[in-house]
C-alpha cells in the first residue's frame, strides 16, 4: 500500500509539473485559470486516481495468481503428490489429470484444455517420464502454444534430456531427496511471480497516468472555450 500510495504521489506531482510548464509555454493553459480551480481539479485527480488505481490493480493482480499444469508419468505419482503440497503451500494451483475426473470425455481433450488454461507447465523428467508417450505428447502441445519460459523441466539426476527438452534449460532433482529441486522449482515460479507484478504496476501507473494527463488537458481546454 506505502509503495502504491508513493507511487501515485511521483505522478500527482509530475501532472502538476506538466501544468507549470504548458501555464508558461501558453500552449494550453492560461493565466485566468484560477488557483483554485487547479487545487479543485487535483484534488479530484487525486482521488479519482487513486481509486481507479486500486481497482485495476487488484483485479489485474487477481490474472497473475498462477495455475501449474504437472505432466507425469502415472509411475511417478508419489513425487507429484509431493511437489503439489508443496507448491500449493505457497499458494500455486496445481492441475493433476489423474485427480479430474471426467468420466465418458476424451483423455486427450481433457489434457490439452487444462493445458491451455494453465500458466506454467512442470514436467517431472524421470526415466518413467522420459518413456511415456503420454509426457511428450504434452510436451509437444505445451511447445507449440505457450512460452519456452513456463516450461519448467523438471530432471531427475543422471538424465539427459532429449528430443524436444533437448538443449533446453532444466531443473535438477535428486530422487532420493528431492526438496532441493523442489525448492528450486517454488524459488523459479515465485520469481517470475514478482516479475509480473512489477510489469502489472508499471503498465496500471503508465494507464492512469496518461488518463490523468488527458484529463488535466481537456481541463485546460474547456477553460479556454469559457473565455
Amino acid at each position: 500500500m506505502i509503495l502504491h500510495f508513493y507511487i501515485f504521489s511521483i505522478k500527482v506531482r509530475l501532472y502538476l509539473k506538466l501544468y507549470i510548464y504548458s501555464q508558461k509555454l501558453g500552449i494550453i493553459f492560461k493565466e485566468k485559470i484560477k488557483n483554485e480551480d487547479l487545487n479543485l481539479s487535483c484534488l479530484i485527480i487525486l482521488l479519482v486516481h487513486r481509486e481507479f488505481y486500486m481497482i485495476l490493480y487488484k483485479k489485474r493482480e487477481q490474472d497473475i495468481m498462477v495455475k501449474v499444469f504437472i505432466s507425469h508419468s502415472t509411475k511417478d505419482f508419489q513425487l507429484v503428490v509431493a511437489l503439489e503440497k508443496y507448491l500449493n503451500a505457497y499458494g500455486i494451483e496445481v492441475y493433476i489429470a489423474e485427480r479430474d475426473y471426467q468420466p465418458g470425455k476424451p483423455l486427450s481433450k481433457k489434457i490439452m484444455q487444462n493445458i491451455d488454461i494453465c500458466d506454467y507447465f512442470l514436467v517431472i523428467y524421470t526415466f518413467n517420464g522420459k518413456e511415456s508417450n503420454f509426457v511428450n505428447q504434452e510436451i509437444g502441445y505445451w511447445m507449440k502454444k505457450k512460452r519456452y519460459e513456463d516450461l519448467i523441466p523438471f530432471v531427475e539426476k543422471g538424465i539427459n534430456p532429449e528430443a524436444l527438452l533437448c538443449g533446453v534449460e532444466y531443473i535438477e532433482f535428486d530422487p532420493l531427496n528431492p526438496k532441493i529441486g523442489i525448492a528450486n522449482v517454488i524459488k523459479y515460479i515465485n520469481n517470475q511471480i514478482k516479475i509480473k507484478k512489477k510489469q502489472l504496476i508499471f503498465d496500471v501507473g503508465v494507464g492512469l497516468g496518461i488518463a490523468g494527463l488527458t484529463f488535466l488537458i481537456f481541463y485546460g481546454l474547456s477553460k479556454l472555450g469559457e473565455e
